[in-house]
């Protein structure tokens, strides 16, 4: 009897389990494995200047900045100057005040201006 409820109970969990990542509410291991390389590409570039940095690095060294995104910082950059503060990015296209809100604390811990 106990081994039958054990095995009920296991069921149970693994199929909660199942529902919770096909609904995008658990990280699965290629989701974490892709972040943690993110975050050791961060570690070994230290902090990227926003300033000086090109498209590959932005988008190797910061989740959420991928080539396309990292591309218009560049041409942002480009045609505006350099960036006084990392709130400007806000101004960038394809990053918009959700990005921001979401990301900040990921952004000041990768990204530098001076």
């Amino acid at each position: 009897m106990k081994k039958l409820t054990m095995v009920m109970l296991a069921s149970v969990v693994m199929g909660l389990s199942m529902q919770a990542i096909a609904q995008g509410k658990m990280k699965t291991h290629r989701a974490s494995k892709a972040h943690s390389s993110r975050v050791q590409a961060a570690k070994s570039l230290g902090k990227v200047n926003l300033n000086t940095a090109d498209a590959q690095t932005l988008s190797k060294a910061v989740k959420g900045i991928g080539p396309k995104r990292a591309e218009a910082i560049v041409a942002y950059r480009e045609q505006h100057g350099r960036f006084k503060n990392l709130d400007e990015l806000v101004n960038v296209r394809g990053i918009g005040k959700k990005f921001m809100a979401r990301n900040e604390g990921v952004l000041k811990k990768v990204l530098k201006v001076k």
